[in-house]
C-alpha cells in the first residue's frame, strides 16, 4: 500500500489535456475533430494512437505538440498551461521540448541528409560547425553515417524516415510525437524504424505515436482508442 502511494506520487504528467474539443469549419457547419477529450501522458512512456480514419488521431497530436490550438479545454504542458499562448511562445516551447516525425518525412529535396537534420538547430543560435557535428551523431545514431551526403531522392523510403527521426532529434526533446512513422514503409523498414522509438524511449525519451499498425501497439504499455473525435477506450499492458 505505501509502496503504492509512493509510486504515484513519483510519476511525473508531461502533457495533460482536460476537456479538450476541436471544431473547424466546413462551408456553413462546423465539424467537431476532437471531443472533450481528457488524457494525461507521462515521463518516460511509450503509448500509441488508433482509430479508423477521421478519428482525429492526427488532430490529437497536433493539439498535444501545440501545433494546433484547441477549440476550449485545456492543455498542460510540465504542469504549465499552454493552451492560450500566443504563437511564437507555443513555437518556443516546441522547439524546446518537442521532436516531431510525420509520415511525409518533410525533408527538403535539395539539401542532404546532414543538412536536413542540421537545419532546426539553426533558429536555436547555434553556429553551424556545431549543428553540423551535431547532425553527424544523430545521424550515427540511427544507423546512416554511410548515408549522411545523401539527398532524399538517393535515399529510401526507411532511410528518408531515419533522417526525419535524427532531425527531431535535433533539440534533444524529452517528447517525440510521431504520426503514421511507418504508413509509407515496408515491413522490414517499419520495423527498422519502430526499433528506433523503442531504443530512444528506453534512453528515456517520452514517445507518442499515431497509427493503424498493430506490431507497433503491440510494443507499446498504453493504446488510446479514438472514434468520431471521442476517447474510445484505453488499454493498458503491464
Amino acid at each position: 500500500m505505501v509502496r503504492d502511494m509512493v509510486s504515484r506520487k513519483t510519476v511525473k504528467t508531461v502533457i495533460g489535456l482536460s476537456n479538450v474539443s476541436k471544431r473547424y469549419p466546413l462551408g456553413e457547419v462546423f465539424v467537431d475533430a476532437l471531443k472533450n477529450i481528457s488524457l494525461e501522458i507521462h515521463e518516460g512512456e511509450l503509448v500509441s494512437i488508433m482509430g479508423p480514419s477521421g478519428s482525429g488521431k492526427s488532430t490529437l497530436l497536433n493539439v498535444m505538440g501545440l501545433l494546433t490550438e484547441p477549440t476550449s479545454g485545456r492543455i498542460i504542458l510540465d504542469h504549465k498551461d499552454v493552451s492560450k499562448l500566443h504563437e511564437d511562445a507555443r513555437a518556443y516551447i516546441r522547439g524546446k521540448k518537442i521532436g516531431f516525425v510525420f509520415q511525409t518525412f518533410n525533408l527538403i529535396p535539395t539539401f542532404n541528409a546532414i543538412e536536413n537534420v542540421a537545419v532546426p538547430m539553426a533558429f536555436y543560435g547555434i553556429d553551424k560547425k556545431t549543428r553540423l557535428r551535431m547532425a553527424e551523431n544523430f545521424l550515427k545514431s540511427v544507423g546512416l553515417e554511410e548515408r549522411m551526403y545523401s539527398k532524399p531522392s538517393q535515399l529510401s523510403g526507411g532511410e528518408r524516415q531515419r533522417v526525419a527521426i535524427a532531425r527531431s532529434l535535433g533539440n534533444n526533446p524529452d517528447i517525440i510525437l510521431a504520426d503514421e512513422p511507418t504508413g509509407n514503409l515496408d515491413s522490414v523498414s517499419g520495423k527498422q524504424i519502430l526499433d528506433l522509438f523503442l531504443k530512444l524511449n528506453r534512453e528515456g525519451k517520452t514517445v507518442v505515436i499515431v497509427t493503424h499498425d498493430e506490431s507497433i501497439t503491440k510494443k507499446t504499455k498504453r493504446t488510446l482508442f479514438l472514434r468520431d473525435g471521442e476517447l474510445h477506450k484505453e488499454v493498458k499492458k503491464r
